[in-house]
């Protein structure tokens, strides 16, 4: 084999090899979140998260809430980015029309507690139409605990409806203390009143756009 023939087969190998690499860089870009990075923990802690009747796990991140603080503008953006999904579909949606819930289980070292105090979630809600000028809106609650170690919130539509059916983008920050630590636990979610199945392409105006039902 000649030097000649050696150099086109080397570049050849070399480009072959970059061509599987893109590839398969861009297939792991463009595919939804695997399950192994969807939930953290911290010092043990970590929350699961069930929303509505969803069977998709919504990514979650949790830190130490004095880390979170510290943290830029720009590292925290990066995180809702995260939990916001790679692709279409990599996120929950709460079905207003079915379940309004979220529910949350608390876990320290693999198994269930109860926070010291009750949890509190912050919600950065999205306008969910191009009409609405009002930019996002911020919404502070306590979960409801309930009789089985587990804690729930309801959803509402938080922003003006001008649609027969919308879907709302919503960034969700708990904050709670285990054995003395405050903790931040962040999640992205959708809400919406389109029943499975709706095009919305052929989603209408309303005559009269609908105030919000969130009830402060």
């Amino acid at each position: 084999m000649n030097k000649n023939v050696k150099i086109v087969l080397t570049v050849l190998m070399t480009l072959l090899l970059l061509t599987v690499i893109a590839i398969f860089g861009l297939r792991l870009y463009f595919s939804p979140t695997p399950d192994y990075k969807r939930n953290n923990e911290v010092d043990g802690v970590k929350v699961e998260i069930k929303v509505s009747n969803d069977e998709r796990k919504p990514i979650v991140k949790t830190l130490k809430l004095s880390e979170y603080e510290k943290m830029t503008e720009d590292e925290k953006s990066k995180i809702e980015d995260f939990t916001s999904g790679r692709v279409e579909g990599d996120i929950t949606c709460v079905h207003l029309l079915e379940d309004k819930n979220a529910y949350f289980k608390f876990y320290k070292n693999n198994e269930i507690v109860n926070p010291d105090t009750i949890p509190i979630i912050e919600i950065v809600s999205h306008p969910s139409h191009y009409r609405d000028k009002s930019g996002k809106k911020d919404f502070k609650y306590e979960l409801e605990k309930l009789s089985n170690n587990e804690y729930s919130f309801e959803f509402d539509r938080y922003n003006t409806q001008y649609e027969k059916y919308f879907m709302e983008y919503d960034f969700i920050k708990l904050k709670y203390k285990i054995e003395g630590t405050d903790y931040i636990t962040l999640f992205s979610t959708f809400k919406s009143n389109a029943p499975d199945g709706t095009d919305f392409f052929k989603n209408e105006d309303l005559k009269e756009p609908l105030e919000p039902t969130v009830n402060k």
